[in-house]
């Protein structure tokens, strides 16, 4: 599942929780913000990335951030979020898959491009008057349990879609939980570090959460060498 961080403040989220969603979404990550588009790909670009994003916040900028987990569409650059609506100043990320275009993905065009370039070609902007129900009628489209956040290049203003879906905490929007360090399976996270050390029953788990990990194994995982978000594995941050 991929993961879109929406920043209205411009402020920097957790290191713990980047590291995480570059790691889990391990497919490109793209940066949209007044600046402009920036998209980070290869084994170079969660530091580019990060790097990238630290600069935003020296100057208080707002900015979404999408970590890409490909489900269609080949793993490039060109498929990283944002999309561009062909006829509108709207910059579109996605986290989900849209039932309705994702059969007609390709190699080259995802199911988020397809839909953008089917749907949203006349996306308007918050200063036009049919813009809520514009956007009321896309997040049916897509269904309830995907969502969109949509920069304003005209405007330099957000929208989302389906907020709900996602969690706020603190200043910033994310645009799902399954991705917040203390909800990824341990499993997941295997052969990011040196994790010959871990009984095989924690290696090999792929479905259970932190805390479900933690439990009888607590200060083995309060020790992991490398990972800077370990602290989450006990110690789960307030939502």
């Amino acid at each position: 599942m991929c993961l879109i961080v929406y920043s209205p403040a411009g402020t920097l989220f957790d290191y713990e929780i980047f590291d995480c969603a570059q790691a889990v979404n391990a497919d490109g990550i793209g940066v949209m913000s007044k600046r402009g588009v920036e998209k980070f790909f290869g084994p170079d670009a969660a530091d580019a990335a990060w790097c990238y994003l630290r600069g935003l916040e020296d100057g208080a900028v707002p900015y979404g951030v999408h970590f890409r987990f490909a489900t269609h569409g080949d793993i490039s650059t060109a498929n990283c979020h944002p999309f561009r609506a062909p006829r509108s100043d709207a910059l579109v990320m996605h986290n989900g898959i849209i039932r309705s275009t994702a059969m007609l993905a390709t190699s080259n065009r995802s199911d988020t491009a397809i839909f953008v370039e089917r749907f949203m070609g006349s996306a308007p902007g918050p200063e036009r008057s049919h813009h809520d129900s514009y956007f009321r009628r896309i997040s049916r489209l897509i269904g309830m349990a995907n969502t969109l956040l949509i920069f304003h290049t005209n405007t330099a203003e957000f929208t989302i879609c389906n907020e709900d879906v996602g969690v706020w905490m603190g200043d910033h929007w994310y645009s799902n939980s399954e991705c917040l360090p203390w909800n990824v399976p341990l499993g997941a996270l295997v052969g990011m570090d040196d994790t010959d050390w871990l009984p095989d029953e924690l290696r090999e788990n792929k479905t259970d959460s932190w805390p479900e990990c933690a439990e009888g194994y607590e200060e083995e995982l309060r020790e992991w060498p490398g990972r800077c978000f370990q602290k989450f594995l006990i110690d789960p941050m307030d939502d």
